[in-house]
């Protein structure tokens, strides 16, 4: 959907993956972060993302959960939550 409305999309299979692509020139605008990337969580990764990019992008947490503490975490960070699924 994001590409039809001609966003350049990168995509990584997982945290370590994100982490060795990202530079500071190649830091998103948007961020769309699972909350939940196999023994990593996204809250964890964020910063350490961050920190690569120097820069920190408007970020949205996907999650399965229905986890209230989840929601409100996010909100504290300023981010919005995407429930699954979309």
């Amino acid at each position: 959907l994001l590409e039809r409305w001609d966003c350049e999309v990168a995509l990584s299979a997982g945290p370590a993956e994100a982490l060795a692509a990202a530079t500071p020139r190649n830091a998103p605008h948007i961020l769309l972060l699972d909350a939940q990337l196999g023994d990593t969580r996204g809250v964890d990764l964020h910063p350490r993302l961050c920190e690569r990019w120097g820069t920190t992008p408007a970020t949205i947490l996907i999650t399965a959960t229905r986890d209230d503490g989840l929601r409100l975490r996010a909100l504290e960070l300023g981010w919005n939550l995407l429930t699954k699924p979309i």
